[in-house]
């Protein structure tokens, strides 16, 4: 027998007796026997298929939204290009309408003031004509 020491742990195998419990089933073969891990893991394999399936069906949720989003965006992009385009053709038109009541006024002013200049030349013309002529007699004192 061996000599206990205070304070020292026993190093036979004698004293430190595990009470290990007795397990009374027979292993099948071809099946693996079952721990309380392969529990755990089928567990572990249901809630991640579950996170899985739950994180399917946000990525959907956030798909369709995505989509609701872009349809949104492209219609308001849409009418915002539309509201533009006719503002500015609206506006192009008016001023294209100015220009071309602008260029009948120039055309008419153009054709008064060649009126006007074929005028003036008659004018001068028929001055230089009565200047040079001799229709005064000169009268000797």
């Amino acid at each position: 027998m061996s000599l206990l020491v205070l304070g020292e742990a026993s190093e036979s195998e004698e004293e430190t007796i595990v009470d290990r419990p007795i397990v009374y089933a027979k292993a099948v073969a071809g099946e693996a026997a079952e721990s309380d891990e392969d529990v755990y893991d089928k567990n572990d394999n249901h809630q991640s298929i579950e996170a899985n399936n739950r994180t399917i069906n946000n990525n959907e949720f956030f798909h369709k939204k995505l989509v609701e989003s872009n349809i949104a965006l492209w219609k308001n992009l849409n009418n915002l290009i539309r509201n533009v385009v006719l503002s500015a053709s609206k506006q192009l038109l008016s001023a294209d309408q100015i220009l071309m009541k602008s260029q009948v006024s120039m055309q008419s002013a153009l054709s008064s003031v060649k009126g006007i200049q074929t005028n003036v030349k008659q004018l001068k013309d028929k001055t230089e004509d009565i200047l040079t002529a001799n229709f005064i007699p000169q009268i000797n004192i």
